[in-house]
């Protein structure tokens, strides 16, 4: 799983919710989390029983990428996991490797999109990557026209144990 941050965010609880409930339901998977950022909010990623590693990341730094496709080559998962604002990355570091790409990519439902928002959905849909992109609302589905074999709606839950 890769991730821009660990601020506290929608997008990074998301994220951490999905790796302690993929944790504490099956011994089966090994996570690898890395952050492409020192910042980290949730303090209690470090006793998830998982491979965490942060990766700073500078602006047009084209060395992150092979950092990645080092990581991903000696880690070997089945599947990459990553959120939309560092959607380029995973995607060129997977060049000639074909793992599966999954994009949290569609965390909103919007009326009218922004040229940004227009980018960076189109380039979590390139027809040539593997790609199936996990949206929180089919609104946001809709409002982004994502191509229906591509994308999958999976609603935001609550952490019983918080309430």
């Amino acid at each position: 799983m890769v991730i821009n941050c660990l601020s506290k965010g929608g997008r990074e609880r998301r994220m951490l919710e999905l790796i302690k409930g993929v944790e504490g339901k099956n011994d089966d998977f090994d996570i690898y989390l890395i952050s492409l950022s020192d910042r980290i909010d949730y303090q209690y990623v470090f006793d998830l029983p998982i491979r965490f590693e942060v990766i700073r990341k500078k602006d047009k730094d084209l060395g992150l990428i092979f950092k990645l496709r080092k990581i991903i080559k000696r880690f070997d998962p089945d599947i990459i996991h990553f959120v939309d604002d560092v959607n380029r990355l995973p995607i060129a570091a997977n060049v000639f490797l074909n793992k599966k790409l999954v994009n949290c990519v569609i965390y909103k439902c919007v009326q009218v999109m922004n040229s940004v928002s227009a980018i960076t959905t189109k380039s979590g849909f390139l027809p040539l990557s593997p790609i199936l992109a996990v949206t929180n609302s089919h609104a946001g589905m809709k409002a982004y026209k994502a191509p229906a074999n591509k994308a999958v709606c999976i609603y935001n839950g609550i952490d019983s144990g918080k309430v």
